[in-house]
C-alpha cells in the first residue's frame, strides 16, 4: 500500500539500481520517441492498520464504475495514479517502478495521473488550519497545520466522490502537506499534462525531471529555474505562466475533483484492483506484474517485457 498521510507498513524508499541517472536518460529518450489525527513527516504512508475502512470503500465505489467504462485507448491496461510532487513517496514511485513500466509497457497501459494528492482546501464543513498555522506554512518543508482528517472530510464532499460538491470546495487557500512548493511544482505537472493532451511520452519526461530536482525548489526563483530547465519538449515560458497562473489553478481544481478518497498516496490502482506494493517493480504484487496479469486477463498474449517477468524467456 501507499501513501504519504500515515506511517506506512510497506515504506516507499524506491531509489535501486533498476533506475540509474544512466537509466532515466535512456528513459526520457525512449518516452520522447514513443508513437502515440495530524500526518508526521515520516511518510504518512498509509498502513492497513491505520486506514479508514469507510474511505477505502468509497474509493472502492469509484474504482469500481471507472473500471467498468472503457479505456480511451481501447482495450489498455487502465493505470490510475493519484499524488503530488511534494510527497517523497510519489516521487520514489515515479522516478523508480512507473517510470520503468511506462519504459517498457507503454503500448499496454492507459496512464490516468492525477497529480492533487493529499491537498486540500478549508471549507465550512471540514475545517482548516488556525491563523497561527497559517503564519508558518512553510515554502518547503512539512506543513505542521496539516490535517488528514480534514483531507479525508474534504476528498468525501469535494472530490470524485461526489456529484454535487460544497459550494466552498475551492474558496480557501490551497494546503499542501509538504508546502507551496508542493503545490507549485504539483500544478506545473497538470499544466504539462494539459500541454501535452495527456500523452506520458511527452509529460513524462518533465515529471521524472522535476521529481529529482523538487529539493532545489527553495524559492520563486529557484521554481523559475528549475521548470525552465525540464521543460525540454514545452514552452518554458507557457510552462511557467499556466502554473503561476488561473490556467494552473482551474487545471489543479480539476485534478481535486478526479481525486477519490485515499488513504495515502501514492495511490494506484490497476484496472480496478489496488496495488498493494508501489516501492517495487517486478516483485510479486509489484507494478509490473500486476500489469502483465491485466494484460493477460483481457485476452492478449504476452509481450516481451511481461514474458520475463513471468520467467518464460
Amino acid at each position: 500500500m501507499a501513501g504519504d498521510g500515515h506511517e506506512s507498513t510497506a515504506k516507499a524508499s524506491y531509489r535501486g539500481p533498476l533506475l540509474s541517472l544512466v537509466a532515466v536518460g535512456t528513459l526520457v529518450g525512449l518516452l520522447v520517441a514513443m508513437p502515440g489525527s495530524r500526518a508526521d513527516l515520516r511518510g504518512s504512508f498509509s498502513g492497513v492498520g491505520s486506514r479508514s475502512l469507510s474511505v477505502v470503500e468509497e474509493a472502492q465505489k469509484v474504482h469500481a464504475a471507472a473500471a467498468a467504462a472503457p479505456s480511451a485507448e481501447g482495450s489498455k491496461v487502465i493505470v490510475e495514479v493519484y499524488g503530488s510532487a511534494g510527497c517523497p513517496f510519489t516521487r520514489a514511485f515515479v522516478e523508480g517502478p512507473l517510470a520503468e513500466t511506462v519504459a517498457v509497457a507503454n503500448d499496454l497501459i492507459d496512464l490516468r495521473f492525477h497529480t492533487f494528492g493529499n491537498s486540500y482546501h478549508a471549507t465550512e464543513r471540514c475545517g482548516g488550519p488556525t491563523s497561527e498555522e497559517l503564519e508558518h506554512y512553510p515554502f518547503t518543508g512539512y506543513f505542521h497545520g496539516y490535517d488528514s482528517e480534514v483531507r479525508n472530510c474534504w476528498d468525501l464532499h469535494c472530490g470524485a466522490n461526489t456529484e454535487t460538491p460544497d459550494e466552498d470546495c475551492f474558496d480557501g487557500k490551497m494546503l499542501c502537506q509538504h508546502g507551496a512548493a508542493d503545490g507549485m511544482v504539483t500544478a506545473a505537472w497538470a499544466c504539462a499534462k494539459s500541454m501535452s493532451q495527456q500523452a506520458p511520452k511527452d509529460y513524462m519526461p518533465f515529471v521524472l525531471c522535476t521529481a529529482f530536482k523538487y529539493f532545489s525548489v527553495t524559492s520563486e526563483s529557484a521554481f523559475d529555474d528549475v521548470i525552465s530547465s525540464c521543460a525540454v519538449t514545452f514552452s518554458a515560458e507557457n510552462l511557467l505562466t499556466c502554473s503561476k497562473g488561473e490556467e494552473g489553478k482551474q487545471l489543479l481544481q480539476a485534478e481535486a475533483r478526479a481525486t477519490v478518497p485515499h488513504p495515502g498516496i501514492p495511490y494506484v490502482v490497476i484496472d480496478g484492483e489496488l496495488l498493494e506494493t508501489t516501492n517495487c517493480v517486478s516483485c510479486q504484487d509489484g507494478i509490473m506484474v500486476k500489469v502483465c496479469q491485466a494484460w493477460r486477463a483481457k485476452g492478449h498474449e504476452d509481450s516481451e517485457a511481461c514474458k520475463g517477468i513471468f520467467g518464460l524467456l
